[in-house]
């Protein structure tokens, strides 16, 4: 199931039969900048945590230019991640602008190198996608 991890404990507690796995979209690390985009990280980290415990979990966060891209916050990310299971999959992705954010630029991809880079160092499985 992919989701974006807004999901309360006893949802997931119903859903959890019905799922083999899960890929969860981590949009940032920064508890300002989910609430810029409406959500709530702690929602999402819980939800993680919860499921990581019964099923299999992947991450996914597209690197947004100006909103997520600092190598501070993916080391924060991918050790937060590694303190549930330094086995989790963190798919790092790059962003293109599309609809409302045709303003951004795409991300770029030495940067996505660099991230990768500061991701394994606390993960044994990162993948850079949308390249």
């Amino acid at each position: 199931m992919v989701t974006n991890g807004c999901v309360l404990p006893d949802i997931l507690d119903r859903v959890l039969p019905w799922v083999d796995a899960f890929n969860i979209d981590l949009k940032s690390f920064s508890e300002e900048t989910y609430r810029k985009l409406g959500g709530d990280l702690k929602t999402v980290k819980d939800f993680i945590i919860c499921a990581a415990k019964r099923s299999h979990v992947e991450i996914t966060t597209l690197i947004v230019p100006g909103m997520n891209e600092s190598e501070e916050e993916i080391k924060a990310l991918s050790g937060w991640n590694a303190g549930i299971e330094k086995s989790i999959p963190l798919h790092i992705t790059r962003f293109f602008p599309q609809r409302k954010m045709s303003h951004c630029m795409p991300t770029d991809i030495d940067l996505l190198g660099r991230l990768f880079d500061t991701a394994k160092k606390n993960l044994d499985n990162v993948f850079i996608g949308n390249v």
